[in-house]
């Protein structure tokens, strides 16, 4: 089976679900409260094991609860952690969700994944087949990995959340992008940016593919799990086409449920919502 290593943040995350969100000074009364480990690189990295993939995270925790938690979520859900353990509080953040299902995020991004630590695992990165990164860990530490997996001839997956201006050799090695449609600056010109947008559904390489329909709850944790199930696919060897498909209703499945990481779906969810999906449509624009 090829593998996959995701680097990115693990950590806890408090949800709280609104009617709306604040205006000017306004005090609000949750609806709920509830919290679960989290980090976008820890849901991808569960997205694409709950796809049956071989799956293993690299990533710096707090020497606290919150990175203990972490690591036993990573390990019940089949990836193995290489976590670095540091003595400052876990990356966490604060998730508020309005009655339309839009959420807002703050995070604090606790202990910063530095090049030192990645040269720790380096035999994991060289055996790589597929390498999921993302703008919550430090550019240096972006490029070393993706050095070390292009050398491999590893493909490259790239979540450019949250928006930083990338490095142009950073740009050169992802095979793939994966912004959301508020992620984009920076991006122009680039081959094989799978952008997704929303409820209106995939855009790649002139061709739109279709959302799930479906009514969401909460959106958070869904760019995640397009990310996690796609590089999943891809590990499969299907063609990145397939990969988009079930991305997208892992996607869409996700948004129908709370939370993040408890969003995510099992592989037996994704392939019954893939019956209802439409295929994919050149864009008129490119026809």
């Amino acid at each position: 089976m090829r593998k996959i290593t995701v680097v990115g943040m693990a950590g806890d995350s408090v949800f709280m679900p609104v009617d709306h969100f604040h205006r000017g000074g306004e005090t609000l009364r949750a609806q709920g409260c509830f919290s679960e480990p989290g980090g976008k690189g820890f849901n991808q990295a569960a997205a694409a094991a709950r796809l049956g993939a071989d799956v293993c995270f690299i990533g710096a925790v707090g020497s606290d609860g919150f990175g203990a938690a972490a690591r036993e979520a990573l390990e019940r859900e089949g990836v193995r952690p290489f976590l670095v353990e540091k003595p400052v509080k876990s990356a966490f953040a604060v998730i508020m969700t309005d009655a339309a299902g839009v959420n807002h995020v703050t995070v604090w991004p606790g202990p910063k994944l530095e090049v030192s630590d990645v040269e720790r695992f380096r035999p994991r990165l060289e055996e790589t087949d597929i390498l999921i990164l993302g703008n919550e860990i430090p550019e240096e530490v972006c490029l070393l990995c993706a050095r070390i997996a292009a050398a491999r001839g590893a493909v490259i997956v790239y979540d450019p959340a949250p928006y930083r201006p990338l490095p142009e050799e950073l740009k050169a090695l992802v095979t793939y992008f994966t912004p959301n449609e508020h992620e984009t600056g920076g991006l122009e010109g680039l081959r094989n940016v799978i952008l997704t947008l929303g409820e209106k559904g995939i855009e790649y390489d002139g061709w739109r593919f279709p959302a799930l329909p479906v009514r969401p709850a909460d959106t958070t944790g869904a760019g995640d799990t397009f990310t996690g199930y796609l590089a999943a696919k891809l590990a499969e060897g299907c063609p990145i086409e397939e990969a988009i498909m079930t991305a997208s209703a892992a996607a869409g499945l996700a948004v129908t449920k709370r939370g993040a990481f408890s969003s995510i779906p099992r592989k037996e969810e994704v392939t019954e919502a893939l019956k209802m999906m439409p295929d994919g449509e050149k864009k008129e624009d490119n026809a």
